[in-house]
C-alpha cells in the first residue's frame, strides 16, 4: 500500500512538472515582441551605451520570468554590438510587460558598419539598428528579430 502511494506521488509529480513546463514553453513560443523607447543614451570611452525597452505581449495565460537575452545588434547586417539582461524581469499573463535590456555597441565597429568615419558618425543624426536573437525562461527561449531606428544626434 505504502509502495503504490509513493509511486502515485511521484508520477503525479513527474506529471505536474511536465505540464509546468510545456505550459511555460507553449506560452513563450506565442510572446510577440517590439521595441520600445531607448532610455538612458550615452557615449562612453568609445561605446554607445543605452537602455532599450522591449514591449512584450504575452496572449497566455501563464506569468514568464526572463531570465536571459542573447541579442546581437547588426547595422547593415555587420555586428556592432549587444543586448543583455541584468537581473531576470516578469513577463505578465494576458497583457502587455517591458523589459529592459542594456545594449553597448562599439562606435569603431558603428562607424565601420555605415562607412563612416567616427567624425562623421557624430553628423548622423538616426541609426538602424536590426535586433536578433532570443529571450530566454525557464530554459526555453523565443526569437527576437526586429529593427529600429535610434535618433543619436542629442547625444552627440
Amino acid at each position: 500500500m505504502r509502495k503504490g502511494l509513493i509511486t502515485w506521488f511521484v508520477l503525479g509529480a513527474v506529471a505536474w512538472l511536465g505540464v509546468f513546463f510545456w505550459r511555460r514553453f507553449n506560452a513563450l513560443k506565442g510572446l510577440q515582441i517590439s521595441v520600445g523607447n531607448p532610455k538612458q543614451i550615452k557615449f562612453e570611452n568609445g561605446f554607445l551605451v543605452w537602455v532599450q525597452e522591449l514591449v512584450i505581449n504575452n496572449p497566455d495565460s501563464v506569468d514568464l520570468i526572463a531570465n536571459k537575452a542573447n541579442i546581437d545588434l547588426y547595422v547593415n547586417t555587420n555586428y556592432v554590438g549587444k543586448c543583455s539582461l541584468n537581473s531576470p524581469q516578469t513577463i505578465r499573463p494576458n497583457g502587455i510587460s517591458v523589459v529592459n535590456v542594456n545594449i553597448v555597441c562599439t562606435t569603431l565597429d558603428l562607424a565601420k558598419a555605415l562607412g563612416y568615419s567616427v567624425l562623421e558618425l557624430l553628423k548622423l543624426k538616426t541609426i538602424k539598428f536590426d535586433f536578433e536573437g532570443n529571450i530566454g525562461a525557464y530554459g526555453f527561449t523565443a526569437p527576437i528579430s526586429i529593427s529600429q531606428s535610434l535618433n543619436i544626434s542629442q547625444i552627440f
